[in-house]
């Protein structure tokens, strides 16, 4: 099997089904070697995180080894490192590895897969997740309330839901331990999920929020999209936020990111807020930040040739003559570049 380096596998550890499906574990290397012109790994398990019989050794070329997204090169081996490796329980795949850079006890990744084989041999009772949640590891916490999410509801904890709108009320915590924090918040005390104050809650804490990174923001997006019957008032939150000058670039990001979402804009037959969306695309063509006036360009492009005919001539042209206008006055060499690249697109495609 040879392993396609641009495959993201990366293991999602917050999901119980993911477990369900994989072998993880702390193994040592005992052995490398080069046999007809290919190094061979062998492992000893040293510690299993995941239930089910796994091998006790096993010896495979360094290709079946996936050692992440960006990783052209497997990292040097030698006896007695030791691995995290993480194989599917059924089918082919690559054995996703982490090289340990220190010894077991101190690895934070061999902490949580502690932690969380612990979480899954435990009782799956409301106060002993919510303990785990409110630690200081994300993933363990994420684990934990998505846990207690799935977990049966028999009786009203309103304790326990004040302690979780305090934990979703720390601005410290990461935006989808808030979001976990939210929901089961509710669910401890018999809410609906998707009631006016939970609303009102999501679109504060991300207009509120002071994240760097727009990624770590789109759990707060995605938790207002699960709002379908708030769709309007979404996309004029949105963008609002996009538009909005003086709000941090992270927020308008992750804000514009969300644009071209189906629970969004409306490919089929564009409406009110459908146009809204695209009229703020327009609008940043004209902002002081050049990532938002290129983001503009590209937006009123990908926008304009998802619409159904017969809307979609419209909206294409309409994205064109934006384009062309800001590309007439753009003094941004590389905006001005990234203006005819799209343009370029737009033209080979029918007028309306």
């Amino acid at each position: 099997m040879v392993v396609t380096k641009n495959i993201d596998y990366t293991p999602d550890l917050t999901s119980d089904l993911y477990w369900d499906a994989h072998h993880i574990a702390l193994v040592r290397i005992v052995a490398v070697a080069e046999q007809a012109g290919r190094l061979q790994v062998t492992t000893r398990v040293e510690e299993q995180f995941s239930e089910g019989r796994m091998e006790p050794a096993r010896t495979a070329p360094i290709h079946h080894y996936w050692f992440g997204m960006h990783v052209l090169q497997p990292p040097p081996l030698s006896v007695d490192d030791r691995l995290v490796v993480i194989d599917r329980k059924e089918g082919p795949a690559p054995t996703v590895a982490y090289k340990l850079p220190e010894p077991a006890q101190q690895s934070p990744l061999v902490r949580v897969l502690r932690q969380i084989r612990t979480l899954r041999a435990g009782t799956g009772e409301a106060q002993e997740l919510v303990d785990a949640a409110l630690g200081s590891d994300e993933t363990v916490s994420v684990y934990a309330l998505e846990r207690a999410l799935a977990q049966p509801q028999s009786r009203k904890q309103p304790a326990l839901a004040g302690t979780l709108r305090a934990a979703r009320g720390d601005g410290a915590r990461a935006p989808l331990v808030r979001v976990l924090a939210s929901k089961l918040a509710n669910k401890l005390e018999g809410k609906p999920l998707e009631s006016d104050a939970e609303y009102k809650w999501v679109s504060a804490a991300l207009t509120q929020a002071k994240e760097q990174d727009w990624t770590r923001l789109q759990p707060f997006i995605e938790r207002l999209l699960e709002f379908a019957p708030r769709r309007t008032q979404t996309a004029k939150l949105l963008a609002g936020t996009a538009t909005g000058a003086g709000n941090p670039q992270a927020l308008r990001i992750a804000a514009y990111a969300a644009f071209d979402d189906p629970r969004l804009f409306s490919f089929a037959q564009p409406d009110a807020s459908s146009e809204q969306l695209f009229a703020a695309s327009v609008e940043m063509l004209k902002d002081r930040d050049e990532l938002i006036r290129r983001a503009g360009v590209a937006l009123l492009h990908n926008l304009s040739v998802r619409i159904s005919p017969p809307s979609s001539g419209n909206y294409v042209d309409r994205a064109r003559k934006e384009i062309q206008a800001r590309a007439r006055v753009e003094r941004n060499a590389g905006v001005k570049s990234h203006c005819q690249v799209y343009l370029g697109r737009l033209e080979r495609l029918p007028r309306g």
